[in-house]
């Protein structure tokens, strides 16, 4: 084996580099092309978010003006719930 065809030549230094900084610039065209989908998805689910919370604000307004002591039932017995739960809770504390 000859001396020459172990050493690399510049030619194929260059060659090397130029497949390695394609590798590369194909490498972040793909991670920015992901990136951007899932922007995109997060931004539409975030919209999605939105206008599903809205419908809820606006049906629970809609409910409360229709049936307001059943709203007013429903809010204290929910209170009284949590107030049971913390007491319980804060009463398991201290023993």
């Amino acid at each position: 084996m000859r001396a020459e065809s172990v050493i690399p030549t510049i030619e194929d230094l260059k060659t090397g580099a130029s497949e390695v900084a394609e590798l590369a610039k194909d490498l972040s065209a793909k991670v920015s092309r992901k990136i951007d989908t899932a922007y995109d998805e997060a931004r539409r689910n975030a919209r999605r978010l939105k206008v599903a919370a809205e419908d809820a604000v606006e049906e629970t307004r809609h409910e409360i003006k229709e049936h307001p002591l059943t709203a007013v039932a429903f809010t204290a017995l929910g209170a009284f719930a949590i107030g049971m739960a913390a007491g319980w809770l804060a009463g398991r504390r201290r023993s």
